[in-house]
């Protein structure tokens, strides 16, 4: 996950990408994992 990022690196280094993914498992445990760094504070807002 990341930031679409106007500077010289987001624009000429960086490569980013975004995902939409729709049913199964995927989506839940995606979300569940990302509350889970934010309880840990491994991931700030």
């Amino acid at each position: 996950m990341g930031s679409a990022n106007p500077t010289e690196s987001g624009v000429r280094r960086n490569l980013e990408a975004g995902v939409l993914v729709t049913g199964g498992t995927a989506p839940h445990r995606a979300a569940e994992h990302i509350r889970e760094l934010q309880r840990r504070e491994l991931w700030c807002r």
